[in-house]
């Protein structure tokens, strides 16, 4: 089967995620952390991709870059053979380490932007393995303190006055079902449908005259039909905030 062309950003904004194949561990210790984190600045370097936001877990990777060049798969492919060989010689194993190919989302507007920004730093708290503000393996440090490898003028430009940590917390409560939407199976046009049925009406939009009582009813059952909180907003014009909250 032929491999599905990737979506171009408009704006050069990628979320790109990668996992060690079989979901198996790909960072055995700190000297791996820093090894890839080391890789990571040398290939985005030489390929002229900026790295935007970073976050290492035990058997994944997330990251939001900037690929101006359409270099993203050169750059994924410098830094995927080069982190394999190295791990595969340590721990004295054979085979793919990471599974399938990265996974790359465009991103074209700045809101989504953000989102994806405070979805990969609050990683390691959505997963409970640690705070925010005191996990080591991420670029929350560089737009903390204004220091490391990380490209961070532009989000920090969006910022304006906000300060980091409270954006990222207040962020957090938004996009805790990010992930839902990373793996949404469901179509535009599937959903559509779904919200018909549900509703018994032409139009999602509908909603927004019910009653609260009824409107978080209905939105509780489109969530248990698998729509995500993003095609549930988007359908009936409810807010994200109210969708999550119902």
């Amino acid at each position: 089967m032929p491999r599905v062309a990737r979506e171009k950003s408009i704006t050069g904004f990628y979320h790109v995620m990668v996992r060690g194949v079989g979901k198996q561990i790909i960072f055995e210790e700190a000297n791996d952390y820093y090894f890839y984190l080391k890789m990571l600045e040398k290939y985005a370097t030489e390929t002229d991709i900026e790295i935007c936001a970073y976050c290492l877990m035990d058997n994944h990777v997330h990251l939001l870059v900037r690929d101006m060049k359409d270099n993203l798969a050169l750059f994924m492919k410098k830094l995927g053979v080069v982190y394999a060989i190295y791990y595969n010689t340590k721990y004295e194993r054979n085979g793919h380490l990471f599974q399938d190919r990265y996974k790359s989302k465009a991103i074209n507007d700045e809101r989504y932007l953000l989102i994806v920004f405070s979805y990969i730093l609050n990683n390691p708290k959505s997963a409970g393995i640690d705070e925010t503000n005191t996990y080591r393996w991420s670029s929350y440090r560089d737009y903390k303190y204004r220091n490391g490898f990380t490209s961070i003028d532009f989000i920090m430009n969006l910022l304006g006055n906000v300060n980091i940590d409270n954006f990222l917390k207040l962020e957090n409560e938004i996009t805790n079902d990010y992930t839902l939407e990373e793996n949404c199976k469901i179509s535009e046009n599937a959903a559509i449908q779904i919200v018909r049925e549900t509703l018994g009406v032409e139009s999602g939009k509908m909603m927004l005259t019910y009653p609260k009582e009824l409107r978080d009813k209905y939105i509780k059952e489109l969530k248990n039909k698998g729509l995500s909180t993003r095609q549930i907003s988007r359908l009936t014009g409810i807010s994200r905030g109210v969708v999550i909250k119902a």
